[in-house]
């Protein structure tokens, strides 16, 4: 057993007190060592030992006490159960003007088992802001607790070449290395999933699909997002066409395969990350068909999904729709990402 002095805990613990110390209690194991981040306050009469929330005032005798209960692996990214949670909004991911998140973190985070989730608010790809996910805040917070999320601004296409895909693409990536570069100061881990309403969906299908070449997403969700752009419904649609001749430059007439390409569910192969996906059977902007497409290439292809269908909602779902998906969808991320 050895105890020594360190400098190398958490920052909330580095605030010390007059009279306070902060030491590392090792404990050697057969396979890993065992450690108890404790802190002793010397005063004339007393020392108090105090272990995250815990403070003990007590003779150091309980010192043992205290180990027998230990049970954390001597590690950096160690819980610090004190952290509170934190909101950093309008943060720069990217250097471009649109490379913005608002970042929620919450308490008692993890390094090591905290998960991320980037979400993408929806706009048809030409409108749009991640204020649109605010609503949504206590719903995400309610249904996991101890998700991490970021809900993130991208490039709103405006048929100009540099607004047009591929830019989304090159958002997503920056908004993952973002979050991989600071995963150890924000104490989460770096389990990355992706998420997305409408538009924003497909851009998170897509991009988990056809563009995560490192295999970073660990899954992905979709609400209410299309998946097969190829569908007579967008394909024979002029209004649609319209977006779709700002998003990407053409319309499907123009170029069918861009379009297929483009199209998650006809992209779908063994490889591509665990998906839940959610639609409302009224939904006036996104078939059905879409839907049911997405899930049948997910089932050919033998990758795990998670599906609702609601017979009563249309595009934008109600509020307690929206709430048992926010369960639904994070339950099937705990159960996926490990």
């Amino acid at each position: 057993m050895l105890l020594r002095r360190t400098n190398s805990l958490p920052e909330s613990y580095k605030k010390s007190r007059r009279n306070w110390r902060d030491f590392l209690l090792t404990l050697p194991g057969k396979k890993q060592q065992t450690c108890v981040a404790i802190r002793f306050q010397f005063m004339p009469h007393s020392t108090t030992i105090s272990w995250f929330h815990f403070k003990i005032t007590k003779s150091l005798g309980l010192l043992s006490l205290l180990l027998a209960a230990a049970s954390m692996g001597c590690k950096k990214n160690s819980v610090d159960a004190s952290l509170p949670a934190a909101q950093l909004l309008n943060q720069h991911y990217g250097t471009a003007p649109a490379q913005t998140a608002d970042i929620y973190l919450p308490s008692g985070r993890n390094a090591s088992t905290t998960q991320v989730t980037i979400f993408l608010h929806g706009g048809g790809w030409i409108s749009g802001d991640k204020s649109d996910i605010n609503s949504l805040v206590t719903a995400i917070q309610a249904a996991n607790p101890q998700m991490a999320f970021l809900s993130i601004n991208y490039t709103l296409a405006d048929g100009t070449s540099t607004t047009m895909h591929p830019a989304q693409m090159n958002d997503i990536k920056k908004a993952i290395a973002y979050v991989k570069s600071n995963a150890a100061n924000w104490m989460v881990s770096e389990k990355i999933s992706l998420a997305g309403i409408s538009a924003g969906a497909h851009l998170a299908l897509l991009y988990a699909y056809n563009y995560d070449t490192a295999k970073t997403v660990k899954s992905v969700s979709s609400i209410v997002g299309p998946t097969d752009l190829t569908d007579n419904f967008y394909a024979k649609n002029a209004y649609f066409q319209s977006w779709f001749k700002l998003y990407i430059g053409k319309t499907y007439n123009e170029d069918s395969l861009l379009f297929k390409n483009l199209s998650p569910a006809l992209q779908v192969k063994a490889s591509v990350p665990p998906t839940f996906m959610a639609y409302g059977a009224q939904d006036p902007l996104v078939p059905v068909s879409n839907y049911t497409l997405l899930k049948a290439s997910l089932a050919r292809a033998g990758v795990a999904y998670a599906d609702t269908l609601y017979q009563l909602e249309g595009h934008e779902f109600s509020t307690p729709a929206m709430a048992a998906t926010m369960h639904a969808m994070f339950a099937f991320m705990k159960q996926q990402v490990k």
